[in-house]
């Protein structure tokens, strides 16, 4: 018995050196761990349990170390070892149940979690941790109980009080939230995740300013913080400050460049900007990133419809609805691309989807609106902009679109107020700012400033109403795009007219855009000139000349355009010159090319299919000379167009004009509904699709037309 005792006493001396050196490396690996050098502190930890294999601490410590370092995996064999060593300890548990959720083994680290609580109920990390991991699972208000719980506890617990706002934000309790979010602040003011999702819920909130102020924070908290990054620019697209959001975006790719959001937010951001192309490609990165990205397959669509392909966007937001059948934007803007492709009730089954998903989007009203106006139902598309409006006060795009309705079907004393929501809605219209005040219809004192706003063809139309301004005040100045200059200061000799560029430096005493005139000028249809055919006149010594140079033995000069550059509608207006065939091949006319662009190819491929040859005057540049291309015009005998800036030009001028119009979305209020006349220009027809796309009946009556004016030339 002695020999035995003997024999334990020297195993025990034995042991003793390697326990007191693991103790120590043990020691300045926790030390190093402090000061952050973890890779010292690993080397000492792991010669600490090369030392001493059952080191509890060294363990733990060590388990903690992969954790952070981001290997779970082996952080967990550690932490199991551990706890295998001291099962009763309620921290180990609640460290292997951090890693299993890093493993995303939930389950397994709730049951730690709750035998860590078990262990010792007032463990407010614990509860905090074991909230977490119940919040992750989705189980919200369980984890908002934990984290009540935790801050009872330990009442200036900021990540608890952090994560209980993440998860009242969750459940919509968004004052709660915020001030969850507040409380965090003012205990670290500098704890940049809270400053992040802040931002977040204000710009939900759609406080979008101090949203920017508080993503502005956690950078400057955290500099390197690409989501936040990425958040402010999603906030300054929303504000439409694109080049500025653009930068934030790009910013975030390049601190992380696998984060698949910005790459997504970036393309949307992109396809604002007109770079559509560069949009396509930046959200195909983010797909290539993270395939189940919804919003990125949403951006995608949006990205395509910018650029026409309209099958290719549609198939875009069907992926994004099977990848989140609730996302209410993807039926929305299917439903949009739906519009341009003429698919109206499929449409409006899109944002019934849309709308039963998130009922309190003002613009889902709006767009629902806009494809009601297109089949014509007016009235339901005025309830539907009422409906966004109510929701949101200040829209300026439903307002702008209310005014369209209204004044597509001649509602001038309603629609014209609602016109000047136009400046509010994004529009890129060429505003003015002056210090003088805007035009109220009364006598002014001094001169009155008139200024053209949007595309030269909008300027032709609204000059129709300048004569209306004789006596209204004591001179008038009429400012327009250069182009129109000697055009218009011919038509209106009594008037002053200058480039608009130079109207800065004008004096004046009042001043009026141009499409404001209405307001004033044009409040029923009784408003109307009736006696006037034309108020444009064309330069005659050009017109005379010009007819000399396109007479064709007597045959009927007939003036043709077909295609419209509008980025939006463009294609829906525009007819491909070839399919112009039953026209071209009537017999006794001469048709002369009127169209601004290069034409030439297609003017080719006509004579190709048709054998007829399209007459080309060289000398006018159709896009840049808008006087010679006036002179053209009225060298023809009639002009066959269709809704773009020749067709504007040709009315002013009073030209016998067949207008050719498309239905739905491509139209314009200004050529009202249910007319074939126009009260803007009395010499001008009106040919409508009955069908969207159909252009084949519009084709036969225009020809019939055509014939009409033939017959006095063969009398």
């Amino acid at each position: 018995m002695k020999q035995k005792a003997d024999k334990r006493r020297v195993e025990v001396v034995v042991a003793k050196p390697d326990a007191s050196a693991a103790t120590a490396l043990y020691r300045e690996g926790q030390a190093a761990q402090k000061r952050g050098d973890l890779q010292v502190a690993e080397e000492r930890f792991r010669r600490a349990l090369a030392l001493q294999p059952d080191h509890l601490h060294a363990l733990q410590m060590l388990g903690i170390l992969q954790a952070q370092c981001g290997r779970p995996a082996e952080a967990e064999g550690l932490l199991a070892r551990a706890l295998a060593l001291q099962p009763d300890d309620p921290s180990i548990h609640n460290n292997r149940a951090n890693v299993l959720c890093a493993l995303r083994r939930y389950d397994e680290a709730v049951v730690h979690f709750e035998r860590a609580i078990a262990l010792n109920p007032v463990y407010p990390d614990a509860h905090a941790n074991l909230g977490k991991a119940l919040f992750d699972q989705g189980l919200t208000e369980q984890a908002l109980a934990r984290f009540e719980r935790a801050l009872e506890l330990k009442p200036d617990f900021t990540e608890a009080l952090f994560q209980r706002g993440l998860a009242l934000m969750k459940l919509q309790r968004d004052s709660e939230a915020l001030d969850a979010f507040e409380r965090t602040l003012k205990i670290r003011p500098g704890h940049a995740d809270t400053h992040h999702n802040r931002g977040n819920l204000l710009r939900k909130m759609g406080r979008a300013e101090e949203a920017l102020i508080s993503f502005e924070r956690a950078i400057a908290a955290n500099p390197e913080y690409a989501e936040a990054h990425c958040n402010r620019g999603n906030t300054l697209h929303a504000m439409k400050f694109l080049s500025d959001a653009l930068i934030s975006l790009d910013r975030a790719v390049a601190l992380k460049p696998d984060l698949a959001l910005a790459h997504c937010s970036r393309g949307g951001v992109l396809a604002e900007l007109g770079r559509t192309q560069e949009a396509v490609d930046s959200i195909d990165r983010a797909i290539a990133l993270q395939p189940d990205l919804a919003e990125a397959h949403g951006n995608r669509g949006l990205a395509l419809r910018g650029l026409n392909r309209l099958n290719e966007a549609m198939a875009a937001f069907e992926r994004a609805i099977a990848l989140r059948p609730d996302y209410a934007g993807a039926h929305a803007n299917r439903g949009v691309t739906l519009t341009d492709l003429g698919r109206y009730d499929e449409a409006l089954v899109a944002l019934d989807r849309a709308l039963e998903i998130d009922p309190a989007r003002a613009d889902f009203y709006n767009i629902r609106g806009n494809i009601l106006q297109n089949v014509n139902r007016h009235e339901d598309a005025l309830r539907e902009y009422a409906r966004a409006r109510k929701l949101k006060p200040d829209f300026g795009e439903a307002e702008w679109n209310e005014s369209v309705c209204r004044l597509l079907y001649g509602d001038f004393a309603k629609g014209w107020p609602l016109f000047e929501s136009r400046w509010r809605n994004g529009q890129t219209l060429g505003e003015m700012k002056f210090a003088q005040p805007l035009w109220d219809g009364s006598k002014v004192k001094g001169n009155l400033l008139v200024w053209g706003e949007q595309g030269v063809g909008d300027q032709i139309h609204q000059l129709g109403m300048v004569d209306g301004l004789a006596g209204s005040a004591d001179g008038v100045i009429v400012a327009v795009n250069d182009r129109l200059v000697p055009l218009v200061q011919r038509s209106f000799p009594g008037m002053r007219v200058i480039p608009l560029r130079a109207a800065v430096r004008e004096k004046f005493a009042m001043h009026a855009p141009t499409g404001s005139l209405g307001g004033h000028l044009r409040r029923s249809w009784d408003e109307f000139p009736v006696a006037r055919q034309s108020y444009l006149q064309a330069d005659p010594l050009r017109v005379s000349e010009l007819k000399k140079q396109i007479a064709a033995r007597g045959r009927l000069l007939c003036g043709l355009s077909w295609q419209s550059a509008a980025p939006k509608v463009g294609a829906a207006k525009s007819i491909a010159l070839r399919d112009l065939a039953p026209l071209l091949e009537l017999k006794g006319a001469q048709f002369v090319d009127l169209q601004y662009g290069d034409t030439a190819a297609e003017r080719e491929a006509a004579r190709t299919v048709t054998g007829i040859e399209i007459k080309h005057v060289d000398a006018v540049n159709n896009r840049e000379d808008i006087d010679g291309l006036a002179a053209l015009i009225s060298a023809c005998d009639v002009v066959v167009t269709i809704s773009n800036t020749t067709a504007h030009l040709a009315g002013a001028l009073g030209k016998p004009t067949l207008l050719m119009l498309p239905t739905g979305v491509a139209r314009h209020w200004y050529w009202h509904e249910g007319r074939a006349d126009s009260p803007w220009y009395p010499s001008m027809q009106i040919f409508r699709q009955r069908t969207f796309g159909d252009w084949s009946p519009v084709f036969a009556d225009v020809r019939e037309a055509l014939h009409k004016h033939l017959k006095p030339r063969a009398a």
